[in-house]
């Protein structure tokens, strides 16, 4: 297992760094994952830290080094809403069903909390960062409602101070219809029902 997670870890990270395209980078994790018999879902749980540990890195870089915990966590953001987009394709490659989506929330979760000052991991990102990484991966579809709210019942635990800090969100997710002009759509569109797509933005 240990080798596994090196190799893919080793494989994204360089992919990343030299801009190979998706398709590549996806063909050579396939490739390892195959070779000892996994599943996408152990992809997902070296490709969720592996993600943020190369989008904190260029944003470390990009600030000089030494920030402040605020600056660098701005840095880390602007670079996760111009990074993530880019890679949403890789995602969805080996994210099939909602247990994987699920379990890439909690990939993104451990980072964070790793990453928090005075929680042992040398933490440097502050409060409010994860919420905006969730909120990302929300907007590009990449997971939907019902998984944060599955993920916040079970992280209640594990991870209760990223379900609280999410709250907000959470809360919106539980209150706020998949499909809200759906009965209009209906109304002016009587064809429409044959073609639903996952969420209207």
């Amino acid at each position: 297992d240990d080798l596994f997670e090196m190799e893919v870890k080793q494989t994204l990270l360089h992919g990343w760094s030299k801009q190979h395209k998706i398709d590549d980078i996806a063909l050579e994790v396939n490739g390892l994952k195959f070779a000892q018999n996994k599943t996408f879902m152990d992809v997902i749980v070296v490709l969720a830290p592996a993600f943020l540990e190369h989008a904190l890195a260029t944003a470390n870089k990009a600030t000089g080094g030494g920030a402040s915990a605020e600056d660098l966590g701005k840095a880390f953001k602007a670079e996760l809403a111009k990074f993530l987009p880019k890679q949403v394709g890789l995602f969805r490659k080996f994210m099939h069903s909602d247990d994987d989506q699920e379990e890439l929330i909690f990939g993104f979760g451990g980072f964070f909390l790793s990453s928090r000052p005075g929680c042992g991991g040398g933490g440097v990102l502050p409060g409010g960062t994860f919420q905006a990484m969730l909120k990302l991966l929300y907007d590009a579809d990449v997971v939907s409602e019902e998984v944060i709210i599955q993920w916040s019942k079970d992280a209640a635990e594990d991870q209760a101070s990223l379900v609280n800090e999410c709250s907000k969100m959470i809360q919106w997710c539980v209150t706020t219809p998949s499909f809200p002009f759906l009965p209009f759509l209906h109304h002016r569109i009587p064809a429409f029902s044959q073609h639903t797509p996952h969420r209207i933005v």
